[in-house]
């Protein structure tokens, strides 16, 4: 059986991300699933060559709150250069939840943006 974290983590490696670690914990409220690497397209002197990218999954309906975006925040001050993205199944984000993300580097996927990236993926198998 495939779970959905894993089936997350399949397509942010199809996508050209670097898995390095899962499952990690501050024990502080902080908790992610998975932390990624991609190379930088579009490098300049000022930016390093690598992207970091702390990945929180959730597998629910309807629409989400801000709960995990305060997760990846607590996690993400730890590495002040990360990025963040966070992966549901939801139909939509709440208006708390959007403006948490759009102002601190934070990716929101609903369901429809994953299901996009879960046929370019099958796509490509073909």
């Amino acid at each position: 059986m495939i779970s959905f974290e894993n089936l997350c983590k399949d397509l942010f490696e199809f996508n050209g991300n670097t898995i390095t670690q899962r499952n990690k914990y501050d024990g502080k409220g902080g908790d992610i699933h998975f932390c990624c690497i991609r190379q930088r397209i579009d490098q300049s002197r000022f930016e390093n060559g690598q992207v970091n990218l702390f990945v929180q999954v959730k597998k629910h309906v309807g629409t989400i709150d801000d709960w995990a975006e305060t997760q990846l925040l607590q996690m993400m001050q730890n590495e002040p250069d990360a990025d963040g993205c966070v992966m549901s199944l939801a139909d939509g984000f709440s208006d708390d939840a959007r403006a948490l993300a759009e102002n601190n580097n934070i990716l929101l996927m609903d369901g429809l943006k994953i299901s996009e990236w879960l046929l370019k993926r099958m796509v490509a198998k073909f």
